[in-house]
């Protein structure tokens, strides 16, 4: 299986997402404007959270106007939601309405400082459970390195990205459903939840994450984004209700048992134009397919004579056949009629020679 050495951070929505992660603060940053919301100024941790938010909406919020903002935003409130997490986790009693009174409005005062209209990256992921939140970041960043296998402007070879997003579709598909049969009984599963947009969704999963044929060699030839079919045994496509975790582990065993399955590369007619692409072909299809049918038919002898009533009949013909030949050459040799000496044996010697005589008056 081919390899390659790209990484999450040649993704740009992936680089940009754990950039977040590593955003530095210090008690020296100005947060003052933001403290004036309510409960902001509560814990010592969600002035750490307000000045990391701070920092990387400085930084980044130029991304949120471009043609592609809707991404750049989710991604950006993937990491909040994080943050929020791990909060209400250090602060179980309160944390949850701490940050509730706070950082959306710290949020509000952001867009309107860096200009961005209410209609921009609004926080509405408070409807979602934290495991849901889990499960729509695996989504969109797998429909990231989708889009950045089908991109074209990138400097990578299309056979990097191809057999990267080829890799990495796998992985995603083993952590969404453990995400997905990790959820809690009372939570409750809509189809909508695993629906990013028409192009990011898990409906119809086979059709909006196909294989890519990845090209050989690297060239600069776009691969074909198919469904592979072949002799691959076809994997249903109504894997798409995924409140059902038995359907989706199906879904997952069927796509296990065909990704090791390639589909057979035959030559394009035009290959076969000239008398040496036509030796090759022949020589590839014709001569070997019979050299190994030849190693099997006599693979095949071999064992019938080794281990059937078969091969013990024609055993004991080839001996008895044998047993005459050696009888008949002890009868006619002259080695074995004389004795060492080249005499004839004792029992014809002084025996007169005769040989019958028959008058032909007698006729």
């Amino acid at each position: 299986m081919e390899t390659t050495t790209i990484k999450r951070s040649n993704v740009p929505e992936l680089s940009f997402y754990d950039g977040l992660f590593n955003v530095n603060v210090s008690n020296d940053d100005n947060i003052d404007e933001y403290l004036r919301c309510r409960d902001c100024g509560s814990t010592y941790l969600i002035k750490t959270c307000i000045r990391k938010i701070v920092k990387n909406f400085e930084q980044y919020h130029d991304k949120f106007k471009d043609s592609s903002n809707d991404k750049y935003c989710r991604f950006f409130k993937y990491w909040l939601y994080k943050e929020k997490f791990n909060y209400s986790m250090n602060y179980s009693n309160g944390g949850s309405s701490h940050w509730k009174n706070c950082i959306p409005c710290v949020w509000e005062k952001l867009k309107t400082n860096y200009g961005l209209n209410d209609k921009i990256c609004e926080l509405d992921y408070d409807n979602y459970a934290n495991s849901v939140i889990n499960i729509r970041n695996n989504i969109d960043e797998l429909c990231s390195i989708k889009d950045f296998a089908e991109s074209k402007d990138s400097a990578i070879s299309f056979k990097d990205r191809c057999v990267y997003y080829n890799e990495q579709k796998g992985e995603y598909m083993k952590a969404l459903f453990k995400l997905i049969i990790s959820i809690d009984a009372s939570t409750t599963l809509r189809k909508e939840d695993f629906h990013i947009n028409v192009q990011c969704t898990l409906d119809s999963f086979n059709s909006k994450f196909p294989d890519i044929q990845c090209p050989s060699e690297s060239s600069d030839e776009k691969p074909t984004l198919h469904p592979s079919s072949c002799d691959r045994e076809p994997c249903p496509d109504d894997a798409s209700d995924f409140t059902k975790c038995e359907k989706w582990q199906t879904y997952l065993q069927c796509l296990e048992r065909t990704k090791s399955l390639p589909c057979p590369q035959c030559p394009e007619p035009t290959d076969l134009k000239s008398s040496n692409n036509v030796y090759e072909y022949m020589r590839s299809h014709v001569f070997i397919p019979v050299g190994f049918s030849m190693l099997g038919i006599i693979l095949l002898f071999i064992l019938i004579y080794k281990f059937t009533p078969i091969g013990a009949w024609l055993n004991r013909n080839i001996q008895k056949k044998k047993n005459i030949r050696n009888n008949m050459g002890d009868g006619v040799t002259g080695r074995d009629f004389y004795n060492e000496s080249g005499r004839p044996p004792a029992f014809l010697e002084g025996t007169p020679y005769s040989m019958p005589y028959q008058s032909s008056r007698n006729y």
